[in-house]
């Protein structure tokens, strides 16, 4: 299980995937994030307390030139307190939206007055994206680059000559590999003329080591080869 990058009551995002409002959205899947601000309609509730608020400031000031102290107090301060309330509302602005792009298009997922809150969200996702993206890049580029070994199954570069992980001889293992369909290939015994066995049995021992012949087989083959070497030395 991943850990999170970022966690909130409505997003939760991870390497390789992120939730967002309970839907999930792999991150090889997004293709770009941005903030939209959301047109809103002329809201006349907050105007109308204004209003109001304004108006019973202005009356209070006849209840001071009338001497009307305590009455003219309250109003003022009731008038000041919608004033207050009005004002805060319609300093709010309007409304965000964290746009998603994908590739069944885009998608208003997540919604709030606070741009700076959305824009933290737009900033972390959208590096993810783009760390996503890299490492993808990098990971496309090794496997180009790269070759299984055909004895550990350990993926190693392609011009490698030996394994790192078990040792295994690329060059060596190119004269069993090229006779796979025909079985593996045995060294015959040399000629009287040749009585030098030792390459033979040499490439003999490989051929055992790689598990391309049993060992009765390794024995018999050997056998064969030293006898012959005896045979050219009467």
């Amino acid at each position: 299980m991943e850990n999170p990058i970022y966690i909130d009551a409505n997003i939760t995002i991870a390497p390789s995937y992120t939730v967002i409002a309970g839907a999930t959205y792999p991150i090889d899947t997004i293709h770009s994030v941005r903030i939209e601000k959301i047109s809103s309609e002329i809201n006349v509730g907050p105007i109308a307390v204004c209003v109001v608020g304004a108006s019973m400031a202005l009356f209070s000031i006849g209840g001071f030139r009338n001497a009307d102290t305590a009455a003219a107090t309250v109003v003022l301060m009731i008038g000041a307190v919608l004033l207050a309330l009005g004002a805060r509302k319609l300093g709010r602005g309007g409304k965000y939206a964290l746009v998603v792009s994908t590739s069944s298009g885009e998608q208003k997922i997540l919604f709030g007055r606070r741009y700076d809150q959305l824009d933290m969200i737009r900033h972390v996702l959208g590096n993810n994206v783009i760390s996503a993206r890299e490492n993808a890049l990098v990971q496309r580029l090794s496997d180009d680059d790269a070759k299984p070994c055909p004895r550990c199954a350990e993926t190693i570069k392609a011009n490698a000559m030996v394994c790192r992980f078990c040792g295994h001889d690329f060059a060596i293992g190119k004269k069993p590999d090229a006779s796979l369909s025909s079985g593996p290939s045995i060294p015959a015994p040399r000629q009287a003329d040749e009585p030098d066995v030792a390459d033979q049995l040499r490439d003999l021992k490989v051929l055992l080591n790689k598990d391309l012949i049993t060992k009765a087989e390794y024995e018999e083959h050997r056998r064969t080869l030293l006898l012959e070497s005896f045979k050219a030395h009467p």
